[in-house]
């Protein structure tokens, strides 16, 4: 969790110096998983000045990526869990 603490750290510096169309994948509020209780879902980014300025979303996935997303959700639900419990 350090390392990826960093590395977006890094990447805020970089747009609070002015660089533009900076793109990374982070946990962000997201209302596709809300019927399984999951709050927050990793999406690509587009960061800008002023903070985010873009959520992309999962687009469209084939069967077999959601049958692999659905199967993640468990694991998903008790990482954020960790994630809350680290921060507090």
């Amino acid at each position: 969790m350090a390392y990826t603490a960093g590395k977006f750290t890094n990447l805020l510096l970089r747009v609070l110096k002015g660089e533009a169309g900076i793109v990374t994948p982070t946990f962000v509020k997201s209302p596709r998983f809300t019927a399984q209780r999951i709050e927050f879902f990793s999406s690509a980014v587009k960061l800008g000045p002023s903070g985010v300025t873009k959520i992309h979303g999962l687009g469209n996935i084939t069967v077999w990526e959601q049958e692999l997303v659905d199967t993640a959700l468990p694991g998903l639900k008790k990482n954020i869990k960790k994630g809350f419990a680290f921060v507090q």
